[in-house]
């Protein structure tokens, strides 16, 4: 009698043009056919002395047509019959929770998977950790040492809704929007994809004890590569073993032929020493085996999912951008393999209300339909290139653009520049020559290095290729990069994408928009797009001639203002403020275990006359204590002037070090007359 692991069972699709290399256990010599009017391909097969067989039919050309396999035992005579066999484009769906997020868990699933209930997509379901349904007890069973055959799973389409439910979101919308544009080109190919994917993984247990370094260290525990003296010794965490995965997961669906490889995976990844090399080596790697193992042909790309904002490692840790930067750098530079998928620049909602969590954004139709763009076109994200330092300017250079840069916006946000010795602070920027960004910040003398979407919560990146966002980066090493962003800089917006988290460890982290900029008291505050010296200026109105605005601390936004010098702004309605007992002051409130709670005032000064109604201030800051800053609070006092407002706008922090205050920089974005390498990528 011929046994069969499931993956080879009715109802599957299979890789056209290809080979499908069927395996299974068999009394004697196994005879296959596959056929749909006629005999497409046979193949016969003796078994060896385990009983095991394989065998190889070719396939054929994508169809809507369906085919039979038959497969027969020559020892016993008996017969297995796999119908309703498709044969189109296949992919392989891995990765941890992003991946796994079902579609059960977007809010639009029910309208979604309608409008693929007649397109020809089928799925297999491959069980998550044991063949029953999944529940939490199964993290802690014993997980295979070596590579085995006892995982199964089935095959289903969309008409099997509760299957479907339960599949991967990005897949899904992937098989979708390439099926869609297969259609669009006049070609009607069924799609598929093997769904094998589970939360919480590192890179490490997707791959073959081959592939692992020896000087390695597990997700859990301090394995070197696995031993059997420590092997499922981690209770809940034997699943996150380095292999574990690859043997339990990935070897039972060897002998079926794949397109390539959807890969959203990485966050398990964040904060090792040298992650990014480490993590480029191992996708190196990753790519060579499972190409061996399924690649239908020498074109086997790897689609790839950058990671998204999310507080990683503590408060101004840039740790995503390890991860980031291995990603879309492997896929600038082998784009025959890879390709980066940039997805900051979508929304960051997620399913709080069924206790899901923020790390897992349920963007993914929108992301699945993003990759299979990628792949139809071939593109990746624009990447860093080259920095090359020009005076008080930086002019970075990407590849591939497919076009021109662009600037989504009135200005540039999400790239900060630091100088020696200098915090990072937000710059600006233009673009110059088409394909190239040249920025500066007016405090900073001479930078030397950028780095862009790298803060762990930052959705502000607006920079963008022909068809994809700039993938974030940072010219130094991110593992050891620290930015606190200055949201409250900005009075375009009065909202911003904070935490009161402090990492991944809290288990319920609230990340949701929030106010940047709150009223004291019964003062009232709003964005003001009339009255303003940049995109909107921030406007405070007082019931009585003292009233003002507060910033909280927050984390990966840290007030950290002991680093910088001096606060500049620009007021409207500065006469009030700077004349007839007026006045502007700056109080820091600070905390310590030691003084506890206390303020510290420092008043601002008039550093330009009145211009139609606009001044330019400044708050020097001097010594500050080195205890946490939990809040800043600007507090106007218009005395007996008859207009009790002042509108805020021009906002921005002087760095110590800094040698500018007072100083006009050159902001010529066309003067690049010393241009210098500094960096190349």
């Amino acid at each position: 009698m011929i046994k069969l692991p499931s993956v080879f069972s009715s109802g599957a699709l299979y890789q056209q043009n290809s080979v499908l290399n069927i395996r299974g256990t068999s009394c004697g010599a196994v005879e296959a056919v596959l056929s749909s009017d006629t005999i497409f391909s046979s193949s016969v097969a003796e078994p060896v002395s385990d009983g095991s067989f394989t065998l190889t039919l070719s396939t054929p050309a994508a169809s809507l047509s369906p085919y039979t396999i038959t497969l027969t035992d020559r020892g016993d005579n008996s017969v297995l019959t796999l119908d309703n066999i498709l044969f189109g484009e296949l992919w392989l769906a891995s990765g941890q929770s992003n991946m796994e997020l079902q579609n059960l868990s977007i809010d639009t699933c029910e309208e979604y998977l309608d409008s693929i209930i007649d397109m020809p997509i089928r799925i297999y379901y491959q069980n998550v950790l044991a063949n029953k349904p999944f529940d939490d007890s199964d993290l802690a069973l014993p997980m295979p040492i070596e590579p085995t055959d006892i995982l199964e799973g089935k095959w289903c389409d969309p008409s099997d809704r509760q299957s479907v439910m339960e599949i991967s979101a990005v897949a899904t919308a992937f098989a979708k929007r390439l099926y869609q544009l297969y259609k669009q080109n006049g070609q009607e190919i069924p799609v598929g994809f093997l769904n094998s994917t589970i939360g919480g993984t590192r890179i490490e247990a997707w791959l073959p004890i081959e592939d692992i370094d020896d000087d390695d260290e597990s997700a859990v525990g301090n394995v070197v590569k696995p031993a059997p003296e420590t092997w499922n010794t981690f209770e809940g965490g034997n699943f996150q073993q380095t292999t574990a995965l690859y043997n339990l997961k990935i070897h039972p669906l060897r002998g079926v032929k794949t397109a390539g490889v959807l890969w959203y995976q990485g966050e398990s990844n964040i904060g090792r020493p040298q992650s990014t090399e480490r993590y480029k080596r191992y996708l190196n790697r990753y790519h060579n085996t499972y190409s061996k193992l399924f690649a239908a042909k020498k074109d086997f790309p790897m689609v790839m999912s950058l990671l998204y904002p999310y507080p990683y490692g503590n408060s101004g840790e840039c740790r995503m951008t390890c991860i980031n930067n291995a990603m879309s750098e492997m896929a600038r530079d082998n784009i025959d393999r890879f390709l980066a998928v940039p997805i900051h620049d979508l929304s960051p909602i997620w399913g709080y209300e069924p206790c899901y969590h923020p790390i897992h954004p349920t963007n993914k139709y929108p992301l699945g339909e993003r990759m299979a763009e990628a792949l139809w076109n071939r593109f990746t994200a624009p990447t860093l290139k080259s920095v090359e330092a020009n005076g008080n300017k930086l002019l970075l250079t990407f590849d591939n653009l497919d076009g021109e840069l662009t600037i989504c916006g009135n200005r540039l946000r999400g790239l900060y520049i630091r100088g020696e010795g200098t915090e990072y602070l937000e710059a600006e920027g233009t673009v110059v020559d088409g394909d190239k960004l040249c920025v500066w910040h007016k405090h900073i003398s001479a930078p030397v290095h950028a780095a862009y979407q790298a803060i762990s919560l930052s959705l502000g990146g607006n920079l963008f290729g022909r068809h994809l966002a700039v993938a974030p980066f940072a010219t130094e090493d991110p593992h050891n990069l620290i930015i606190q962003g200055k949201p409250w800089l900005f009075t375009d917006k009065n909202h911003e994408w904070f935490t009161f988290s402090n990492g991944p460890a809290d288990s319920n982290p609230n990340i949701f928009m929030h106010p940047v900029w709150q009223p004291i008291g019964d003062c009232e505050l709003c964005t003001d797009p009339v009255f303003k010296r940049t995109d909107a200026s921030l406007r405070l109105c007082g019931e009585t001639s003292i009233f003002g605005a507060y910033v909280k601390s927050r984390p990966y936004n840290d007030l950290d203002l002991q680093n910088y010098a001096e606060l500049h702004f620009t007021l409207l309605n500065a006469a009030a403020v700077s004349e007839r007992g007026g006045s502007v002051r700056a109080e820091l409130h600070f905390v310590s275990e030691q003084n506890g709670e206390y303020i510290l005032t420092r008043y601002a000064e008039r550093i330009s006359e009145p211009k139609w109604g606009w001044a330019k201030f400044r708050i020097v800051f001097g010594t500050l204590p080195d205890d946490k800053i939990t809040r800043l609070a600007l507090v106007f006092d218009t005395a007996s002037h008859p207009y009790k407002f002042v509108n805020i706008d021009e906002l921005s922090l002087v760095p110590k070090l800094s040698e500018t205050a007072g100083q006009t920089l050159n902001t010529d974005p066309t003067d690049l007359s010393a241009a210098t390498p500094i960096s190349s990528h």
